[in-house]
């Protein structure tokens, strides 16, 4: 199929940038040859000559089939570089990104991917989209990037702007498609809209051995570090592959268990292994925590994750001590945020304290930030109570910035630390509700 004038107006304005960047940068012989170089690294070169004759193989199926023809060419060519090789480069995201193969095969078969099929199948004249191209580039980058509060009126007017040139091209598409529909619907019409659909489910199975290969590749390295004796780090080596397999969560978790606690021995190796799928077990069925001695490790971690402190795994810190951490939810706009955190302390089969800390990294623009932890603080202390919480304690919490309080067997306990050093007007907050058998002196 030849180019549209959308495509080559899209490439001219790529070619002229490239041109623009390489003068700018003055790039020399030797940063091609670094470039080059780079790609002939053997974790690199390998799977994509792997990927190459994987999906060689995949057209040679689809043209046997009768799917693929030679007038695909250019469709394939694009998909490569726009879908597989930017991929795999990316393989490590992928491994992060847990729905990242039920998406891709939603995204795949979706009425969208139809409707960007036909939106794309109509162009202007080429002096349009060389103007257009750029226009709606720019808008895509300003709309994608004014993510900050302070930008979202410029963001919404941008997305309104978009929306309407979205219906526009729509619209223009679909006039064209009715108009002529016996040059539309054709088989080759057909072949083009398919063609990609194909190649990107069948080519999933190879994105999937590619993420389990470069776990490996990176948790054999970590396996390296923590243990030193090579038979024994060879063992560790077998055992990974043999007992997790392509489940990647609790290898990855396994590999950064045995960091923090080097097994010496072939028995401590398989008993790191063996302690690793009881907690799994435990994650799937929680075993029953008496209130009295804490809470359920594996309820607790979620009493925040619809506030947006989601915790990373429960495991052991030092000794009998057990530990569970949010990442940092941010607040605010600027160079450096508010934010705030969710910490578990606790041991193996159960949480004793909890705590919620607001750091205040902007202390010119406080209020936001105080504002969201008050409220996430109150859905903790609903959360960590089995009953409701007396009307004073809130009313107390809302207007003291240090205090404690004793009930049912827990101090909830508001503190306030002003930085000693650092960022001038600093100061870090944090709520703690922790297990106790008396209240502390000077409770309220």
């Amino acid at each position: 199929m030849d180019f549209s004038n959308r495509e080559i107006a899209a490439y001219l304005w790529l070619g002229v940038l490239f041109i623009i960047l390489s003068l700018k940068a003055h790039v020399r012989r030797d940063s091609f040859r670094d470039i080059i170089s780079a790609f002939c690294n053997r974790f690199i070169l390998i799977p994509l000559i792997l990927a190459a004759l994987y999906i060689a193989s995949l057209v040679v199926l689809l043209k046997w089939i009768g799917v693929w023809t030679s007038a695909n060419w250019k469709t394939t060519i694009i998909w490569v570089i726009s879908f597989a090789f930017v991929t795999m480069l990316d393989a490590s995201r992928v491994t992060k990104y847990r729905t990242y193969f039920r998406d891709a095969i939603k995204e795949a078969i979706s009425l969208t991917g139809l409707l960007t099929f036909i939106v794309e199948f109509y162009s202007f004249n080429i002096i349009i989209e060389l103007i257009t191209v750029p226009i709606f580039t720019f808008l895509a980058i300003v709309h994608t990037t004014s993510k900050e509060p302070k930008h979202i009126r410029l963001r919404s007017f941008v997305g309104q702007l978009l929306t309407v040139a979205g219906l526009f091209y729509l619209g223009f598409s679909i006039y064209h498609t009715v108009i002529d529909f016996k040059g539309f619907a054709t088989l080759d019409t057909a072949r083009e809209f398919f063609v990609p659909l194909l190649l990107t489910l069948c080519f999933l199975p190879f994105l999937y051995a590619l993420m389990v290969y470069v776990a490996y590749e990176r948790n054999f390295i970590g396996i390296a570090w923590a243990v030193k004796n090579p038979k024994l780090q060879w063992q560790a080596k077998w055992l990974a592959a043999s007992k997790f397999g392509a489940n990647l969560g609790l290898l990855n978790r396994w590999v950064k268990s045995i960091q923090r606690f080097p097994p010496e021995n072939r028995k401590e190796l398989w008993k790191s292994v063996t302690d690793m799928y009881d907690v799994a077990r435990k994650e799937k069925t929680p075993p029953h925590v008496d209130p009295g001695k804490g809470w359920s490790p594996y309820l607790a971690m979620d009493f925040l994750t619809k506030e947006g402190l989601l915790t990373g795994d429960y495991h052991r810190s030092y000794e009998d001590e057990w530990f569970a951490g949010s990442d940092y939810l941010e607040i605010g706009d600027g160079i450096l945020k508010n934010n705030i955190a969710y910490y578990l302390n606790g041991n193996e089969h159960a949480i004793t304290e909890l705590k919620l800390v607001l750091n205040v990294n902007a202390p010119e623009s406080p209020d936001e930030a105080e504002s969201r932890f008050k409220k996430i603080a109150q859905v903790l202390m609903k959360a960590a109570v089995a009953n409701e919480i007396d009307e004073a304690i809130y009313q107390h919490f809302n207007t003291a910035e240090i205090w404690d309080t004793f009930t049912q067997g827990k101090n909830i306990q508001m503190d306030r630390q002003v930085w000693q050093g650092g960022i001038p007007g600093g100061y870090s907050r944090s709520l703690s509700i922790s297990i106790a058998e008396k209240p502390l002196e000077n409770s309220i």
